[in-house]
């Protein structure tokens, strides 16, 4: 199989793995905006910011740890076992030690991008409403049971999209992450060269690296950041974001 058909492959694969944590991820959030629903008070002043601080996105921690070990152990076992050509095993394999003490130093780090992000829309949605209530002299009961309406219709469409995006990159990061640790894991050196995903509207600077090859231990230069593989935690979100870009890894 050449490069750009096990590329192919691998987006399939990935796909199915984001619409699984997708199934995952939805009800958790969907369970956090109904406490909201359902405690909301406040005055015109405070509506909106009371209603943010009810949401509570407890489930993160599990959730996280959940997709980096399962995509992550997919990925780390396939590209052990490719540049070995040997069959890992899932209880004492060096490279699935190493991807449990990643998740254990990383799982904080990375929750913070997405930390927030519900808690601000809540914020941002009901704020908006309650300024056009004011001046429309909306009093405050018929205000806030308005606003539990918007906000309840609001969050389906917000939904959709919100939580593809977050798990999409999760699981790209992840996908990363695991197939450098599963090739780490080997101990053999190798190479790593950038392959571009051939996306619509790529990034151009992932276009240019297509094909550029580095040691082991190298760092790929990705416009104004430097990183081991595509959406590395250096790399800035304006690189990241969209990014389905892959690293073919080679034993010298």
């Amino acid at each position: 199989m050449g490069i750009r058909q096990q590329l192919k492959a691998e987006q399939r694969r990935n796909a199915v793995f984001i619409a699984n944590f997708e199934r995952v991820l939805k009800p958790l959030r969907r369970k956090a905006m109904q406490v909201v629903l359902d405690n909301m008070t406040g005055s015109y002043e405070t509506l909106a910011d009371n209603a943010a601080a009810l949401v509570d996105e407890f489930y993160l921690p599990d959730f996280y740890n959940k997709l980096y070990t399962g995509v992550g152990g997919y990925w780390a076992r396939r590209q052990y076992n490719s540049l070995l050509g040997l069959k890992a095993d899932i209880r004492d394999a060096v490279w699935n030690i190493q991807l449990q003490q990643w998740v254990s130093a990383n799982t904080g780090e990375l929750i913070v991008s997405v930390e927030g992000t519900l808690k601000k829309w809540v914020q941002k949605t009901i704020q908006d409403y309650v300024n056009i209530a004011i001046e429309e002299g909306v009093g405050l009961e018929a205000l806030t049971q308005r606003a539990k309406v918007i906000l309840k219709n609001s969050y389906t469409g917000y939904e959709t999209w919100k939580v593809r995006q977050i798990v999409s990159q999760e699981v790209l990061a992840a996908y990363s992450v695991s197939n450098k640790i599963g090739a780490d894991s080997t101990g053999l050196e190798y190479t790593k060269t950038w392959i571009h995903s051939g996306a619509k509207q790529p990034h151009a600077n992932h276009v240019a690296l297509n094909g550029v090859t580095i040691g082991k231990n190298d760092l790929f230069q990705v416009g104004a950041y430097k990183g081991k593989y595509p959406r590395d935690t250096t790399i800035g979100a304006e690189e990241s974001i969209g990014c389905m870009c892959a690293v073919a890894y080679r034993a010298k």
